[in-house]
């Protein structure tokens, strides 16, 4: 069974922001590190509620990658290294 979104807020943990996804009705710990959170809109240093703002927006990308990592078999971290590279 994969991991379903939750409705819930993510919520600012050290640099990066800690969101909760489901699986058969187990909470999952899910996180977005800061260096993720940085690349993803090519943002410097973002504050607190920039860093917020910035999972909210692409919060379907992250729990994407959560998912992608958890029926893996590793931790639903996601990390810039996990974030689609454009094409060139």
């Amino acid at each position: 069974m994969a991991l379903e979104a939750l409705d819930e807020p993510g919520v600012i943990e050290g640099w990066g922001v800690t969101f909760a996804m489901t699986e058969d009705g187990k909470r999952v710990r899910c996180h977005v590190g800061g260096d993720a959170l940085e690349d993803i809109e090519h943002s410097d240093n973002p504050g607190e509620a920039e860093r917020l703002r910035i999972f909210q927006r692409n919060r379907p990308t992250f729990e994407h990658l959560a998912a992608k990592l958890y029926d893996a078999g590793h931790e639903p971290r996601v990390a810039s290294k996990h974030l689609p590279r454009p094409q060139v």
